[in-house]
């Protein structure tokens, strides 16, 4: 029976890791159960005669030995091998990329015109106007007034614009998305990685929705509820127009006498405001970003992120905005009733104290990785508006944009590792993000594409051993020592692994397998018999001695782990799997009373398998079997995203999953409790787990497992490049 459940984790694990197996590779299996099934057959007719209260429970395991056959046939007649379903999604249409920018459709080019011939007015802006609502300026700035949307559009000289690359950038959005999906794809075990791409998309479009914002060529032009006086009144207006200055008291229309009076009205309340704002280097720190992996526990964290991002953004700028608001309004509504401009000047120490606070802003945070996405995109809005009015800086605050992330991360990260922060160093979705910033930015050039991405790789490794020590006995009806056996098998070698994330936690993974086209044998642990012996009783009753001498090679299945290194208050866990001799072998018969082989396998394993338990869930395990196998057409995928390569990324990702909670699973229902390790790995912490737990137990009246050490060791050795 328990070669039953020993051949049904290697079922487990030949799926899980998606192998293209052939008939061949089914082979031993099944002619392992056809002379499983031939015994228990044979002791069937012995029992009829010689024990017939055994035949019961006999044919019972005959049933189960019959089914787990056929499972294996079913394998061994599959075409191409247990493969994931193919995801038939219908191919979506590429998403098409909403630019910030509204284009000034013009019939033919224009050229800027010399400060002669800039004569004419618009809004705040001096120029030659091309027709009523267009102008451009002497800095080939054209310019156009929408009134039915209250908005200027400005359109800067192309070739002078440095604006140029973050706006041409931008508009490679989906294609930089669908490039990282092809780096992921690519990757070895690239979809087992498929939650890093995930939370780095939608960093990627939280991060181009900021930066949107700060290169839109609009402006709002606030409509103050002060309305343009009916035509009528004109016939009262001097030709030269009304005064911007303090002459009012030309009699009008009592309607334009109401709109020169909230005029005044509006422009006292800004003066006022401006009397009142506060010292310029008082205002809030930004929003302080958890750049650690548990922050992406919360599904919601970027829309999070945002809503606190854009609060702080009004409270930062609020006292300003509104004064500018204000006298954009009056200059507005003086525009349309043909006054004369200069409210616009009364902006520009505005302006220049809002470049000396966004200076401070950026002096104080901007050297900070964690308020990076938060203060770059404002202080690129606040430049871009100043262009887009056409305000020279009078202050000498005017930024690099390719400088701004000028900050060493690569450095902070080294540091980071340095300190075992898992937590920061694997959150591959902030590496990626910083790099797509870098790349609105113009300042990847020279840096290696996924550089901290590709260095949180390879500080993902972790070195394991398994070192295993028995004590098997059995005695007779008299409590006499009837069989001893002993083994001691351990990892010659470090075995690496890595982690991998389930949600807001980790599986494991060999660090060199590549789970696509992999086989049982290199998704196993090597093993190496180092000693053991039998001890019985020969023909004369007497005991004796010989020492191991079969196979040195043996495998065990990487345990499966779940680690949890955000919440502490749960236990971490590595679930073993039984051991085996080298997949493919084919041992020779032995006088099991002359020599200490192949045997061990099947003792040794009583340190992982309750024999018990195995026979109480025979029937349930079997059903497991099925399920396995009827799993393997079925396509995984639980939220569909509309891309057909995520989508066949999220199924295989899903796929393995699946198949590792199967292990799990029938873990539970044959293996040694005791067998299951409960330990804490923390964040900080070199090692996870340094941990012997001892599965000796009696099997049954006669036989007990007297030592059977387990001594698991899992400790961060990260690839040093």
């Amino acid at each position: 029976m328990k070669l039953i459940f020993v051949a049904l984790l290697i079922l487990v694990v030949s799926v899980s890791v998606n192998s293209q197996n052939s008939k061949d590779d089914f082979k031993q299996d099944i002619l392992d159960m056809q002379n499983e099934i031939k015994d228990i057959e044979a002791e069937i007719a012995d029992a009829k005669i010689n024990y017939p209260e055994d035949v019961p429970e006999l044919q019972k395991e005959l049933a189960t030995s019959k089914k787990m056959l056929a499972t294996f046939q079913k394998m061994a007649g599959m075409p191409s091998g247990p493969q994931p379903a193919v995801v038939k999604a219908v191919p979506t249409a590429k998403a098409a990329y909403n630019s910030p920018i509204v284009p000034i459709n013009l019939n033919q080019p224009v050229k800027p015109p010399t400060p002669d011939q800039a004569k004419d007015r618009l809004l705040w802006y001096t120029g030659k106007k091309i027709n009523d609502s267009t102008l451009v300026t002497t800095r080939a700035m054209v310019v156009q007034f929408q009134k039915s949307k209250n908005r200027v559009v400005s359109q800067p000289e192309t070739k002078s614009d440095p604006f140029k690359h973050l706006v041409e950038e931008l508009e490679k959005s989906e294609q930089r998305k669908d490039e990282l999906i092809d780096e992921f794809i690519k990757m070895k075990n690239g979809t087992l990685y498929y939650p890093f791409l995930i939370n780095s998309l939608k960093v990627y479009d939280d991060i181009e929705e900021r930066y949107d914002k700060a290169a839109k060529n609009t402006i709002d032009v606030p409509d103050l509820g002060i309305s343009k006086p009916n035509d009528s009144w004109i016939e009262d207006v001097p030709s030269r127009g009304p005064s911007i200055g303090d002459d009012y008291n030309i009699t009008y229309s009592d309607e334009l006498d109401d709109v020169v009076a909230r005029i005044k009205a509006a422009e006292k309340r800004a003066d006022e405001l401006e009397a009142q704002l506060p010292p310029v280097d008082q205002f809030p720190a930004p929003p302080r970003k958890d750049i650690g992996i548990c922050a992406f526990c919360d599904p919601k964290i970027v829309e999070r992120e945002k809503l606190e991002d854009e609060k702080w953004h009004e409270e930062f700028m609020e006292k300003e905005a509104e004064i500018i608001r204000l006298r954009l309004g009056i200059e507005r509504i003086k525009a349309l009733l043909g006054m004369e401009g200069g409210e616009f000047a009364n902006i520009m120490p505005l302006t220049n104290r809002m470049s000396i606070k966004v200076k401070l802003l950026q002096d104080r945070y901007g050297n900070n990785f964690e308020y990076a996405k938060t203060v770059i995109p404002l202080v690129l809005g606040f430049e871009r508006q100043k262009q887009l009015l056409g305000i020279e800086d009078e202050t000498g605050t005017s930024i690099n944009m390719a400088g701004m992330l000028h900050f060493d991360y690569s450095k902070m990260l080294k540091e980071q590792m340095d300190l075992k922060n898992y937590n920061f160093a694997l959150n591959m979705a902030q590496h990626l993000g910083l790099e797509r910033q870098r790349q609105l930015l113009g300042v990847d050039d020279e840096i290696e594409p996924m550089k901290e991405f590709n260095m949180a790789m390879d500080f993902n490794r972790f070195a394991m051993t398994l070192d295993l020590d028995f004590i098997f006995e059995k005695v007779d009806d008299d409590d006499k020592l009837e069989l001893k056996t002993t083994g001691t098998i351990y990892t010659k070698d470090k075995v690496y692994v890595r982690l991998y994330p389930d949600s807001c936690s980790w599986r494991m993974i060999l660090f060199e397998s590549d789970y696509r086209d992999a086989n049982e044998q290199r998704v196993a642990i090597p093993l190496i018999v180092k000693s053991g012996s039998k001890t019985l009783r020969d023909n004369d009753d007497n005991l004796v001695t010989f020492d191991y001498s079969g196979p040195k090679d043996m495998v065990a299945f990487l345990p499966e782990f779940k680690i949890d290194l955000c919440d502490l208050s749960k236990k971490d866990s590595a679930f073993m799997m039984p051991i085996n001799y080298t997949y493919g072998y084919e041992p020779k018969p032995f006088d099991l009373r002359k020599y200490y082989k192949e045997d061990m396998g099947a003792i040794a394993n009583h340190m992982f398998v309750d024999i018990n338990k195995v026979e109480e869930n025979a029937s349930e395990v079997m059903d497991i079997a099925a399920e396995i196998i009827d799993n393997v057409t079925q396509s995984q995928v639980t939220a569909p995203t509309g891309n057909v390569k995520l989508d066949k990324m999220q199924n295989e990702y899903n796929f393995k999953l699946k198949q590792d909670s199967y292990k799990k699973k029938v873990s539970n229902m044959g293996m040694n409790k005791k067998s299951v390790f409960l330990f804490n790995a923390n964040n900080g912490s070199s090692v996870f787990i340094d941990q012997t737990n001892d599965t000796k137990h009696t099997i049954d009246e006669y036989t007990k497992l007297v030592k059977g050490q387990i001594h698991l060791r899992v400790v961060h050795d990260p690839d040093q490049k």
